[in-house]
């Protein structure tokens, strides 16, 4: 619920109070789930694939390199490498070509529940 509120809370901000100074922001998620139910820590993947797309038609989606490079920009990252970025978010990313950024927890890298080698 809290992160329902903080989303359409910055949804607003950005719609209603924009000024003439480019607005450029990072996404940051943490794990992407089936379930229908979002929590402070995750987000369900139908939840995030309407978040992406709808920022989509008003902002940039840029990668982290790029970021300052383009006004009303925004970035997606992921912390902690989730093995559901890749069976949930990558073929959403791909289809609509996503630029995403994942923090990696190298010390969970192969660990059940967490990105593979092969995966990243």
């Amino acid at each position: 619920m809290i992160f329902k509120i903080k989303y359409f809370l910055a949804i607003f901000l950005s719609i209603f109070f924009k000024t003439k100074n480019n607005i450029n922001f990072i996404l940051m998620y943490h794990e992407i789930t089936k379930s229908h139910e979002d929590n402070i820590f995750s987000v369900s993947i139908q939840n995030f694939k309407s978040q992406i797309l709808f920022l989509t038609k008003k902002y940039h989606n840029s990668n982290i390199e790029n970021f300052f490079r383009k006004n009303n920009s925004f970035v997606i990252t992921f912390d902690d490498g989730y093995e559901d970025i890749y069976y949930l978010v990558f073929p959403f990313i791909k289809k609509y070509n996503i630029h995403v950024t994942i923090f990696l927890t190298l010390s969970n890298l192969n660990k059940e529940n967490y990105l593979k080698d092969y995966q990243i």
